[in-house]
């Protein structure tokens, strides 16, 4: 490899670290270009996070094309496909490659169900999510947290607020943002005000976008009573929280009641 070789490659490198830096369609192609001069178009790295760069300019096609070429791509590369088809809106192309690389001896993992599910989601393909949950049994996946908070937005898009229930209880780690995703397919998908109000309840750590999402909720049902009594009991109120509650005593002519 000459000098000037070497030079392209790191310059290719250093740039694919940060995907965002590539901006345009010709300015991916140049780094194609190197790939190819340099044999980094085998490298798992390099085409990994390529493949990023395609997604962020909806290039998948590009993507695939260096993508097919590889004889053996790892999980990051495959994961990486999938995630962008799925964030490009095309659920049934990362579905096929999800069901392409369970033929593959490099398999999904824990960062590749996430994205299926979500794909499954944007499908709106309910047998085939819970197709997906049943697989997480077989390959002791079912407790991941990640995986979990997928299949609970991916019940609650269906209104199966039992399902999304179940699979939150069974999580071992509860994070803030698996509360957050319970607390919102309750109130935003199912409409299902009193579980919202029963898991608002049993959170710990609630930050500002939890009280404001009940509070928005109560206001949204009509229920300004309920509104009022959670915010004058939140630890920190901003401005969203006085507009929502004062919009809200307001389309009931009680204007005057926070002054």
């Amino acid at each position: 490899m000459t000098e000037l070789e070497t030079q392209q490659k790191q310059l290719a490198l250093s740039l694919l670290k940060t995907p965002q830096s590539i901006k345009s369609p010709k300015h991916l192609r140049s780094i194609h270009v190197i790939l190819l001069r340099t044999g980094l178009h085998r490298s798992s790295f390099a085409v990994g996070n390529f493949v990023t760069c395609c997604a962020n300019l909806g290039l998948m096609d590009y993507a695939a094309q260096l993508f097919d070429q590889m004889p053996e791509p790892n999980s990051f590369v495959w994961n990486t496909m999938i995630r962008g088809f799925q964030q490009n809106h095309a659920p049934t192309h990362a579905v096929d490659l999800f069901n392409r690389m369970r033929t593959e001896p490099v398999g999904p993992d824990c960062f590749t169900y996430p994205f299926v599910i979500r794909a499954c989601k944007q499908l709106t393909d309910h047998l085939r999510g819970k197709c997906i949950h049943g697989l997480l049994f077989k390959v002791g996946l079912e407790l991941d947290t990640f995986i979990g908070t997928s299949l609970i937005e991916f019940y609650g898009v269906f209104g199966d607020t039992n399902a999304a229930r179940r699979v939150f209880d069974e999580l071992p780690m509860k994070d803030k943002v698996a509360w957050t995703v319970l607390l919102s397919s309750c109130v935003n998908e199912c409409r299902d005000l009193e579980a919202a109000r029963k898991v608002f309840d049993k959170m710990t750590g609630k930050d500002l976008v939890v009280w404001n999402i009940m509070i928005f909720q109560y206001i949204k049902a009509g229920d300004v009573q309920n509104a009022y009594a959670l915010f004058t009991l939140a630890p920190a109120k901003d401005l969203l929280m006085y507009n929502t509650v004062l919009g809200g005593y307001a389309s009931h002519g009680e204007v005057d009641i926070m002054l």
